[in-house]
């Protein structure tokens, strides 16, 4: 008998307003093991910091719809893309113990300024969510520090947006999603550069990597 193959992951960019459409970039990924439920993944839109939040449509493919259902406020996008989140870390051995109040400055930080990616996969007819990448844009100085690996990895709320050099801050998700979410990164948010990170090498020490995004 044949294997059945899992479907190639869709990703799809954020979607600026009056922007066109772009097509879903899709990957390879090996057959999925004998027993595993099929899944799609799809990495979603970050959410806008609230302050410059518009209006976005959103297509009901079940039917033809006169006029788009009301938006939720900020808030609400918020609230839900934090509970998703906080959905993948409690999953993730590594990071469901941390403390709650990590959240303050961990997870909202990248919400509030759209630097993030949510993967979710289609699993019985709903959407869950199966992975996360956060990130940061630092100054020079914040970069220098998160380059010593002496000091502990933790960043404050207004260094997040405070220049211009890219940081993965986190990336949880199982192996064929975090390459979902970087080759996603890699050719749009950081196409053409290179977001460094704190990696666990061969030797299980921590050093410093550079995932480079498409030229």
């Amino acid at each position: 008998m044949a294997k059945k193959k899992r479907p190639k992951p869709t990703v799809s960019d954020a979607k600026q307003p009056g922007s066109a459409k772009k097509s879903a970039t899709r990957t390879k990924d090996p057959p999925v093991p004998a027993g595993r439920r099929e899944e799609t993944v799809a990495v979603s839109n970050a959410v806008p910091r609230p302050s410059l939040l518009k209006e976005q449509k959103k297509v009901d493919a079940s039917a033809d719809v006169a006029s788009a259902s009301p938006q939720p406020s900020a808030t609400r996008q918020v609230d839900v893309t934090l509970g998703q989140i906080v959905t993948i870390l409690m999953r993730s051995p590594q990071h469901k113990e941390r403390p709650l109040a990590d959240l303050e400055w961990l997870v909202l930080p990248a919400i509030l300024s759209g630097q993030y990616r949510v993967a979710q996969a289609q699993q019985s007819g709903l959407a869950v969510p199966v992975g996360v990448a956060l990130w940061a844009s630092v100054s020079t100085a914040v970069d220098q520090r998160l380059s010593d690996l002496s000091v502990p990895w933790r960043l404050q709320s207004e260094e997040w947006s405070s220049g211009n050099i890219p940081w993965l801050v986190e990336l949880v998700a199982d192996t064929p999603t975090q390459q979902a979410l970087l080759k996603h990164l890699g050719e749009t948010v950081f196409k053409g550069r290179g977001i460094k990170m704190r990696v666990r090498g061969a030797d299980g020490k921590t050093q410093i990597g550079t995932f480079k995004g498409a030229v």
